[in-house]
């Protein structure tokens, strides 16, 4: 039997089977901090506590109302079929009291109002899977396409990027924090706060340009705000993401780096950051959205803390069960201990890494991921290439080798480019990866040179493969849309004979890696050099 302590007594009508309009064997109950869910067999139905937390106000039926028909509206644009619609709930004449579920044509005798969903299976949602073994080998790839057309197709304009400005950001850590200071020695301890709080006030000074400029590109949009894992269900071949923000808008709006950043954080937080590897990096590849990795360690902060915080209300709420409540504030302290664990990413010293390898071995696989893990900018000379053209990455603009965009004059403006932009990060103190064949010696060391000027650690990382899998991966993006490169198989050939194998003694340090092998196993390699002194 469910723990219904606390659960109005209007509401506990809704776990009797009778109270729903099909046949119902069982009812169960889950309470999260600001809804009560009524699981049926088949269907779900969420209804809002009539709470005022201060980032939510739910205490008139109105308002319940709109935000059940809100979070429908929002959450079919990640999963229609799962959203069925908001439905009446009705007092039961008689004896007994409570409630029932309604139909369309009983709104005006509502008493209350209730989110209807499909119940999807629980064992399909990424974190169960998780635990049930390995993922199949396309998992990452596509939840990153998923998230690349959402973000692609989200509203933005002048409505929404104040809300990615820094006084927002700004006035949105400063309620989290007003939100948490009373439970500092219950949930987080004092030191932990005081250093996550003086961490934000210098992250949001010295990134307070790339912020504007991010809002200026487009970059913020109207998300999902609460992108976890166990939002995502992964079923018959296809990507069903639930339970988007719909209470508060401001919670939703924002930069796409600050969506993705909740879920990255959730994959750290259950031991899976290399899955979130290959998310980042598949996304970075599909967005070309070279400043992303700048601020992921900002908005993990963030999503851990603003999780520390949720789930640390529950510990005052009497109608949350007392096992529930104990592990909630077990919860809050290792989500805030996560968020305390990103503000240690930007204190390293910077790098300049420098990709090189033969056309397919890999490199922007690894560079993207890379980057993401590190907190990079991500330079690629086939994206700067298209750009310096006015066209966009994703076109194809495939040709004989020295011609169109491949003449050298054009390769020497987009080298000038590559340069130019990464001068500029590592002026900043960010870390740059920089993605390219570099197949001469000189220009390997013109970014070691690069590097140097700026006390940057230089970091050379060849990617290498057996010629069978050159020629797979060549052949398969020959076909894949949106993929940045021009490169053929005979043009690959080409540059083959052109290439100026890597030094490792003279070109040190430097990293070869298989690329054969899974990434997971090829960031480790790269990783453990890159964080070496």
């Amino acid at each position: 039997m469910p723990d219904t302590s606390g659960l109005p007594g209007l509401l506990a009508n809704l776990l009797s089977p009778a109270a729903y309009p099909f046949p119902v064997q069982r009812v169960d109950l889950i309470q999260t901090h600001i809804s009560y869910l009524f699981l049926t067999e088949s269907e779900v139905y969420k209804v809002k506590k009539p709470l005022d937390l201060g980032f939510l106000d739910f205490r008139t039926l109105t308002s319940r109302r709109a935000a059940c028909e809100q979070e429908v509206r929002l959450n079919r644009r990640l999963c229609p079929e799962a959203y069925l619609g908001v439905v009446p709930l009705l007092p039961v004449r008689g004896e007994g009291g409570g409630l029932v579920v309604g139909g369309e044509g009983d709104a005006p005798r509502a008493v209350e109002w209730a989110v209807r969903m499909q119940r999807v299976p629980e064992d399909c949602f990424l974190h169960r899977r998780l635990r049930a073994g390995p993922l199949p080998p396309d998992t990452a790839r596509r939840i990153a396409d998923r998230l690349v057309r959402f973000h692609a197709a989200a509203a933005t304009g002048e409505a929404i990027a104040p809300f990615a400005s820094v006084e927002a950001i700004a006035a949105n850590w400063r309620d989290n924090f007003d939100q948490v200071r009373p439970y500092i020695g219950r949930t987080i301890d004092a030191a932990t706060f005081a250093e996550i709080e003086a961490y934000v006030g210098r992250t949001l000074k010295a990134e307070e340009w790339l912020i504007a400029r991010r809002a200026a590109e487009g970059r913020c949009r109207d998300g999902h705000g609460d992108l976890r894992a166990e939002s995502i269900c992964l079923r018959d071949g296809d990507i069903c993401i639930m339970d988007c923000i719909e209470f508060n808008d401001r919670f939703r709006y924002g930069d796409v780096a600050a969506d993705l950043a909740f879920l990255f954080m959730d994959l750290d937080r259950l031991g899976h950051p290399r899955l979130a590897d290959e998310i980042a990096g598949r996304y970075l590849a599909r967005s070309y959205d070279a400043t992303l990795p700048l601020l992921l360690s900002l908005y993990k902060c963030n999503r851990a803390f603003i999780r520390g915080k949720v789930r640390g209300l529950e510990i005052d709420q009497p109608e949350v069960p007392a096992a529930q409540r104990e592990e909630a504030a077990a919860t809050a302290r290792a989500l805030f201990e996560l968020a305390l664990s990103y503000t240690q990413e930007g204190q390293r010293v910077p790098l300049l890494v420098t990709m090189t390898g033969l056309v397919g071995s890999g490199k922007s696989h690894v560079a993207t991921a890379l980057a993401a893990r590190l907190g990079a900018v991500i330079l690629r000379s086939d994206v700067v290439r298209k750009e310096l053209a006015g066209m966009s990455p994703g076109t194809s603009a495939r040709g004989e080798q020295d011609e169109g965009l491949y003449t050298p004059e054009h390769t020497a403006r987009t080298f000038a480019a590559l340069y130019r932009r990464a001068e500029a990060h590592l002026r900043r103190g960010h870390s740059v990866v920089l993605d390219a064949v570099f197949g001469r010696r000189t220009d390997r060391e013109r970014s070691r040179r690069l590097a140097r000027k700026y006390g940057a650690r230089p970091l050379l990382v060849e990617c290498v493969a057996p010629d069978d899998v050159l020629r797979q991966r060549l052949w398969e993006r020959e076909r894949e849309e949106g993929e940045p490169s021009d490169a053929t198989l005979a043009i690959a050939e080409r540059l083959r004979a052109r290439y100026q194998p890597v030094d490792a003694a003279a070109e040190a340090p430097m990293v070869r890696v298989d690329t054969a092998r899974p990434l997971a196993e090829v960031m480790e390699i790269v990783l453990k050099e890159a964080k070496s002194p």
